[in-house]
C-alpha cells in the first residue's frame, strides 16, 4: 500500500502548548520587575495566567499548522524488510 502520511492532532496540540507556555511564562518572568515583595506576589500570579494563555494559543497554532510543520510516516508492515541478494 505504500507509506502513509499522518498527522496526529495530540501531538501538535501538546507541542504547540508547551512552546507557548515556556515562552511566554519565560518571558513575562524575565521582564518583569521583582524588586519588591509585593511585585514578586504579584508576578507569582500574573506569570503562571500568561503562561496558560501562551499554551493556548501555542496549541491553536499547532494544531494548525500541524500540515505544514509535522509530518509522521507509518510505514504498513511487511515494507520495511530489508533484502540482501546473494553473491555467488
Amino acid at each position: 500500500m505504500g507509506i502513509k502520511n499522518v498527522c496526529n492532532v495530540f501531538t501538535l496540540l501538546y507541542n504547540g502548548a508547551l512552546v507557548g507556555g515556556i515562552a511566554t511564562g519565560g518571558f513575562v518572568a524575565l521582564v518583569g520587575d521583582w524588586s519588591t515583595p509585593s511585585d514578586a506576589f504579584a508576578g507569582l500570579i500574573i506569570t503562571p495566567i500568561a503562561a496558560g494563555i501562551g499554551a493556548g494559543i501555542g496549541a491553536l497554532i499547532g494544531s494548525l499548522s500541524g500540515s505544514v510543520i509535522t509530518k509522521t510516516y507509518v510505514i504498513a508492515k511487511g515494507e520495511w524488510e530489508i533484502v540482501i541478494p546473494n553473491s555467488d
